[in-house]
C-alpha cells in the first residue's frame, strides 16, 4: 500500500510522458531564457511531486521555484479566455486549499490542463497534467462520533490494496461500510454482524481497481456519516474544486420544479455514465419529496421520521399509494446542485441513484432558514 511518486521531469527538448505514474508526473521542457542565460537542461528529477494529506492536496515544487510561481491552465473550446489559477511559490510546499483561497480554483474543471513553473529569473518548465474531481470534505465526522483512520486519503497506483483501520469512537458505528466506485456504483461490506460498539476496533480493506476516486463512507449509530474517506487513484491529480467548497447566493425564492429539473438531470448524466437508464420524474413521488420537505420546513425538523407523525418513508408511500422499493435522501443546502454533489460524496445516499433497479424519481424543496437562505430537500427514488 504505497503512495504513487509524482514528478515533472525536465528534459532537453522534448515531452516524454509514462502512464504508470500521476498524470502530473509527465516529462516536459524547460526554458531558461526568461532570465537572459540558457542554462539549457535540469537534472532535476522531481519538480513537483503531489500528495494527500489531511484530505488536502499537498505540491512539494523544486526549491529553485521558490519565488516565482505556478500556473495552471486549461484550454475551453469557444472560450475567449483559457480558465487559468496562477499561485505565488512563497515557499516549496503549496498545500491545497488550506494555503490558497477556494476562490482561486474556481476556474478549474476536471480533465486536461498545462502545469507551467517560473522561476524569479522567469525560466520556465511545462508539462501537461489531467485534473481529476476532488473530493469535497462535506462529511468528515458527525459531532457525535469519533472516528479516527489510517491509510487514506493518499494516492494510490491502480489496483492497490488500501487498508482502513480505526475505532468506533464513543457511539459505536453501524456495521455496514458503504464505497462509491469512479463510475458512480455503490458497494458495500460488513464490518461486524450487528453494530459495531462504542469503543471497538476495525479494520478492512478495499480493492482500488479503477483509476479515479473511491469513496468509503462509515455510518454512525444515529445513521449519519460518521466518516467519509476518498481514495484517489492515479493517473489524474485531484485538483478541480467542486461546488461544495465555493460560496453560495442565499435566496428566499424557491421554485422546487426548477430544482428538481436540476437534481434529476444530474442524476441521469451519472447513470448514463455507468450504463444504467435514466429516472423518471413520478408525480407520486414528487408529491410524496414535496410533502415531507414542506413539513419539515413548517415543523423546524430534519430527520427521515416524521417530528410531527411520526411517519417513515414507508409511511408515506403507502399513504400515496406507492408500490415497490421507495428510498429518501434528505437534505439541508441552497441549490439544488449543492445538494446533489452532498448526495453523490456520501456513498450512502448514491447508493438508490445509481441502483440497475430503480426507475422513477421525485424531489420536494423548501424554504428552510429565511434568514441565511437554506433550503430543505426531500428526495424519493423507486423501484416501479
Amino acid at each position: 500500500m504505497s503512495a504513487i511518486p509524482s514528478s515533472l521531469t525536465v528534459t532537453r527538448s522534448a515531452l516524454f510522458g509514462s502512464a504508470a505514474l500521476l498524470a502530473i508526473a509527465l516529462g516536459c521542457a524547460e526554458s531558461r531564457s526568461g532570465g537572459g542565460t540558457d542554462t539549457s537542461a535540469s537534472s532535476s528529477p522531481s519538480l513537483v511531486s503531489a500528495s494527500i494529506s489531511g484530505g488536502d492536496v499537498v505540491l512539494t515544487v523544486d526549491p529553485v521555484y521558490v519565488g516565482g510561481t505556478l500556473t495552471i491552465t486549461q484550454s475551453a473550446a469557444g472560450a475567449a479566455t483559457p480558465p487559468k489559477v496562477e499561485l505565488s511559490i512563497a515557499s516549496a510546499t503549496l498545500r491545497i486549499p488550506s494555503d490558497v483561497p477556494l476562490a482561486t480554483f474556481a476556474p478549474l474543471m476536471a480533465g486536461p490542463a498545462t502545469l507551467t513553473l517560473r522561476d524569479a529569473s522567469g525560466a520556465t518548465a511545462e508539462g501537461d497534467v489531467e485534473i481529476a474531481e476532488r473530493f469535497t470534505r462535506f462529511f468528515d465526522a458527525t459531532a457525535d462520533v469519533s472516528v479516527t483512520l489510517s491509510g487514506a486519503p493518499a494516492i494510490f497506483e491502480s489496483g492497490a490494496t488500501v487498508t482502513i483501520s480505526g475505532n468506533a469512537g464513543t457511539k459505536g458505528l453501524q456495521q455496514r461500510v458503504w464505497i462509491g466506485s469512479p463510475s458512480g456504483p455503490v458497494s458495500s461490506i460488513e464490518l461486524s454482524a450487528g453494530m459495531v460498539a462504542p469503543g471497538a476496533t476495525f479494520t478492512f480493506e478495499v480493492e482500488a481497481e479503477a483509476s479515479g476516486v473511491h469513496v468509503v463512507e462509515l455510518t454512525g449509530a444515529n445513521g449519519l456519516p460518521a466518516a467519509v474517506v476518498p481514495i484517489y487513484v492515479g493517473p489524474s491529480l485531484p485538483l478541480a474544486l467542486s461546488a461544495l467548497d465555493g460560496g453560495f447566493t442565499a435566496s428566499k425564492t424557491i421554485d422546487a420544479e426548477a430544482m428538481a429539473s436540476e437534481v434529476l438531470e444530474l442524476v441521469n448524466e451519472r447513470r448514463s455514465g455507468a450504463g444504467f437508464v435514466p429516472l423518471v420524474a413520478s408525480p407520486a413521488l414528487t408529491g410524496m419529496s414535496q410533502f415531507k420537505a414542506d413539513e419539515m420546513a413548517s415543523a423546524k425538523y430534519f430527520a427521515h421520521s416524521s417530528a410531527v407523525t411520526g411517519k417513515t418513508v414507508v409511511d408515506l408511500a403507502a399513504d400515496a399509494g406507492v408500490t415497490g422499493i421507495v428510498a429518501e435522501n434528505i437534505g439541508v443546502e441552497y441549490t439544488g446542485l449543492r445538494v446533489f454533489l452532498g448526495w453523490w460524496w456520501s456513498p450512502a445516499h448514491r447508493a438508490p441513484l445509481m441502483d440497475a433497479l430503480t426507475k422513477s424519481h421525485g424531489l420536494g424543496a423548501a424554504l428552510f432558514d429565511a434568514a441565511s437562505g437554506q433550503v430543505v430537500f426531500a428526495q424519493h427514488v423507486g423501484t416501479e
